[in-house]
C-alpha cells in the first residue's frame, strides 16, 4: 500500500495493471516473515523512519525502528505492513500524531511525513477492507445491517474527512451514516483501547 500521490506519480509511466503487480512484488519481495514482525508487546517509542531501498526503481521503500516495551528494538519496513500486528501501526499513528521529525533520530523532514502518511494510508485501506468483508458475510447469512452511531462530532467538523478516513483525535474512522429521519449525516465511530484489544 502506497501513498497514492507516489503511486500515481509512477503509474503515469506503465498500465495501472502493471502497477498493481509491482505493488504485489513489492511486498512478496521485500518483506521479512510474519514470524519477524508480528508481535503482542507494545511498541513504546519510535526512534527514526529511514529511507530503505528504491524498489525496481520507482517505490521509496522506508525502515522504522522503534523500542518495544521491553526495551528490544525492531526493524521493519512499509512492505512488512500487511504482515504486522495492525495495533502496532495504530500505536504509532498515536506516537507520531502530535511529534515533530526533530524528536527522531536521523531522521528527514519530508521522510517524517512520508512514513506518517504510509501509515495512515495502510490503516486506511485495511478498514475499508475490513468493514467491506464484514457488509459481504452480514449480506450473505442474511443479517440486518445496522449501527446505531450518534454524530459525536459536529456536522462541519466530520464533512472535512473522506469516509473511512482515520480521524487521530480522538481515535475513530469516519463514515458516511444516515440519522433517525433517514437524513444522510457523517458520524464517527470511535476506537476506544477495549476495542482495539478485543
Amino acid at each position: 500500500m502506497f501513498v497514492m500521490r507516489q503511486f500515481k506519480a509512477e503509474t503515469k509511466s506503465m498500465e495501472i495493471e502493471e502497477g498493481k503487480k509491482m505493488k504485489i512484488r513489492f511486498h512478496a519481495v521485500l518483506a521479512k516473515a510474519q514470524e519477524e514482525v508480528w508481535f503482542l508487546e507494545k511498541i513504546k517509542k519510535v526512534i527514526s523512519i529511514k529511507r530503505d531501498v528504491i524498489f525496481e526503481g520507482k517505490f521509496q521503500n522506508l525502515k522504522y525502528i522503534v523500542a518495544r516495551v521491553s526495551g528490544k528494538l525492531q526493524e521493519f519496513t512499509v512492505a512488512d505492513f500487511p504482515l504486522m500486528n495492525t495495533y502496532d501501526l495504530i500505536n504509532i499513528a498515536l506516537i507520531l500524531k502530535d511529534k515533530s521529525f526533530s524528536f527522531l533520530q536521523e531522521t528527514e523532514p519530508d521522510v517524517f511525513s512520508l512514513g506518517c502518511r504510509h501509515i495512515k494510508i495502510f490503516l486506511k485501506n485495511y478498514f475499508e477492507c475490513l468493514a467491506q468483508t464484514d457488509v459481504e458475510l452480514a449480506i450473505v447469512k442474511g443479517f440486518d445491517i445496522t449501527a446505531p452511531m450518534a454524530p459525536t462530532k459536529k456536522q462541519n467538523e466530520l464533512k472535512k474527512y473522506e469516509d473511512g478516513e482515520i480521524c487521530l483525535n480522538p481515535l475513530g474512522i469516519v463514515f458516511a451514516g444516515k440519522d433517525k429521519a433517514g437524513r444522510a449525516k457523517r458520524m464517527m465511530a470511535y476506537l476506544t483501547q477495549q476495542n482495539l484489544q478485543e
